[in-house]
This record gives C-alpha cells, sequence and structure tokens, in this order.
C-alpha cells in the first residue's frame, strides 16, 4: 500500500505525540508568610488532591509535574501598615 500525504501526516501526529510531553499544568496555593517548608509541601499536596479528584486524568502525577502559582499572604507587613509602626531588633521589618 502507497502512503499518502495524509496517512504519513497522522503517523507523524502520532509520533511527536509520543516524542513530546504534554505541556505542564498551573496549580496555585495560598501560603502564609510565616509558613516553613512543610507547611508550604502540605498546601501544595492538598491542592494536587484537589485537582485529581476533579481530574482524574492526572492521577499519578506529583508535585514537581506541576507549575505552581503561589499567593503569599503577607500578615506581619499588613499588620505593621495598620498599626503604624516598625518593629525594633535585628529581625526588623522595613516598611516602604
Amino acid at each position: 500500500m502507497k502512503p499518502t500525504a495524509s496517512r504519513i501526516e497522522r503517523m507523524l501526529a502520532k509520533i511527536e505525540a509520543t516524542l513530546i510531553p504534554p505541556p505542564r499544568k498551573w496549580l496555585q496555593a495560598i501560603i502564609d508568610d510565616t509558613d516553613d517548608e512543610a507547611e508550604v509541601k502540605e498546601k501544595k499536596e492538598k491542592a494536587l488532591a484537589e485537582h485529581v479528584a476533579r481530574h482524574p486524568e492526572d492521577v499519578g502525577r506529583t508535585v514537581e509535574d506541576f507549575n505552581w502559582i503561589l499567593h503569599v499572604i503577607r500578615l506581619l507587613r499588613i499588620l505593621f501598615l495598620r498599626l503604624g509602626t516598625v518593629p525594633a531588633g535585628p529581625d526588623r521589618v522595613v516598611l516602604p
């Protein structure tokens, strides 16, 4: 059977699909500025579990398989801005 142009295009599409990985998806998590690495990792895992519950085709993917958007809530900065003060000491927060 002689290969036609459409048949060759289909074969190439199949080959490219196996060679090129799917684009990375973006997940997001909201963290506080006081969270340590363990808490951030836990929040990412929770966001991944919620995503997998909605999209079962992503079962088996890990936290590292996704790009992440982290929304950092800066609690101390907001508090000091409201109070109009700057804490004294070595961990002084510089306000604009």
